[in-house]
């Protein structure tokens, strides 16, 4: 049965969990002793049963004197136990940090930097690049479904489909999410498969990509939007070399086929939840 004390905490739904994201942001906020690993508590009882008997008589001697005679006879028994219990504190460190973000009033902004912490209330879009392997090996397939999504004058030819086909055998399949801010934010994040409490496949057997519900997402920004019309900086790509020159070249193409949409910021997710009843 729950406390009363607990009875009025809120109850949370996590979806994603980064315990080791987690684990390095409550170690700075604990200088002793770092980061809650393990909670042990141990009960003992102890119990002692005393018997005791009393034996007694009358002596004595015709014509001399008389008295009387006790014996006393004691036995105890004694019984220890004891009782250890052992906690897994995962999840009440994940639950400590959303508590201590929220007194912090850690919130999104627009004029948030890079390498701010926001927690944002949003909508949660889920895309396993791994279940489109064979899309993304045919070059063919690539071209027609790229040029649906883009205006005929950005249309790709069939050297750079097979250029894009190249490029994204080498890049390893990502679980992304697309996330819609209730402030009009859009954001975009890789998450690590082993974090998620729910997996992407059953996901996508139950909702589709479109995960229901409004989630909270805690995570640090990283990356800022990039319009159109105004490209990214990047280093000096001359002092890379030749290799660097060429793939500062490649690099971009297999972002915007694989990667981060360049209208939307990027952020790396630390908790994705939602206060349930």
């Amino acid at each position: 049965m729950p406390s009363e004390e607990g009875r009025g905490r809120p109850i949370f739904d996590f979806l994603y969990h980064d315990e080791k994201r987690v684990g390095s942001l409550l170690a700075q906020f604990d200088s002793s002793f770092g980061v809650l690993g393990q909670i042990k508590k141990t009960q003992r009882f102890a119990s002692r049963d005393t018997k005791a008997k009393r034996y007694g008589g009358t002596l004595g001697v015709k014509g001399a004197l008389s008295g009387v005679r006790e014996w006393r006879n004691e036995s105890s028994e004694s019984a220890d136990d004891s009782n250890e219990l052992v906690y897994d504190p995962l999840w009440r460190n994940a639950i400590t940090l959303v508590s201590t973000m929220e007194k912090r009033d850690v919130s999104s902004s627009r004029s948030m930097e890079i390498g701010s912490i926001v927690r944002v209330r949003a909508a949660i879009t889920v895309l396993d690049t791994d279940l489109f392997s064979p899309i993304l090996a045919d070059a063919k397939m690539m071209r027609t479904l790229m040029n649906k999504s883009v205006p005929a004058a950005k249309a790709i030819t069939e050297g750079e489909a097979k250029l894009i086909v190249a490029i994204l055998k080498g890049i390893p399949r990502s679980l992304q999410a697309y996330i819609q801010a209730e402030s009009g934010e859009l954001m975009w994040c890789t998450m690590r498969r082993e974090s998620m409490v729910v997996r992407a496949e059953e996901i996508m057997l139950k909702h589709g990509m479109h995960v229901p519900g409004t989630w909270d997402v805690l995570g640090v920004r990283d990356t800022a939007p990039v319009p159109d019309d105004k490209p990214s900086k990047t280093p000096d790509v001359a002092r890379l070399g030749q290799l660097g020159e060429a793939l500062s070249k490649l690099v971009p193409i297999g972002r915007e086929a694989m990667g981060r949409p360049s209208e939307r910021l990027g952020i790396t997710p630390i908790l994705i939840y939602r206060e349930i009843n």
